[in-house]
């Protein structure tokens, strides 16, 4: 693990097997035994914490909001201009229920509605200014919270979490494709 000219830990190449490093700088992973894990017992252990660790995140800043409605603006504001209907099958609930939980963020300013041009039944939802302001300020808390809970960590820990971070992502945009 190194850091780079802004502070920032950049990644030395970490290989296709679980805690094999193939750069020179052997330094982590492939000196400590990797656990003996089923794949079942890994995938519970890793659902388990990334579940708890997204419960803590989404405690620390709501801006008022309940759960589903700050889920709502977050899907907006990343993908839309959205059809309800589409807001509604991201976020995996009826249309009944996204239709008020929109109006709820619209009624609150975070949102607006705009009609489709030549089709009048379809309005596209997208996210205000003040919508914006809510999910950066939501966003920036969840990082702060983040940066002083890594603040603890050792340098080692730093690097096998940088190191796996790769992998994760992969993981979660492997899962955004198959929805």
């Amino acid at each position: 693990m190194r850091r780079n000219a802004g502070g920032s830990f950049v990644p030395y190449e970490v290989g296709h097997r679980c805690g094999e490093v193939v750069s020179s700088a052997n330094i982590f992973l492939s000196e400590v035994p990797a656990p003996t894990l089923t794949t079942n017992e890994l995938s519970a252990r890793l659902r388990q914490t990334v579940a708890r660790l997204q419960r803590i995140l989404r405690q620390q800043a709501m801006g008022g909001l309940n759960l589903t409605q700050i889920s709502c603006l977050a899907t907006i504001g990343r993908e839309g201009p959205l059809p309800l209907g589409e807001v509604a099958s991201r976020e995996n609930l009826s249309a009944p229920f996204i239709t008020k939980i929109v109006t709820k963020l619209e009624d609150l300013g975070l949102v607006e509605r705009a009609t489709v041009p030549g089709d009048r039944r379809v309005s596209l939802v997208s996210t205000t200014n003040a919508g914006k302001a809510l999910l950066e300020e939501v966003r920036t808390r969840r990082t702060a919270y983040l940066n002083r809970r890594l603040s603890r960590l050792d340098s080692g820990e730093i690097e096998a979490l940088v190191a796996a971070l790769p992998i994760l992502e992969r993981l979660a945009s492997e899962d955004e494709l198959a929805r």
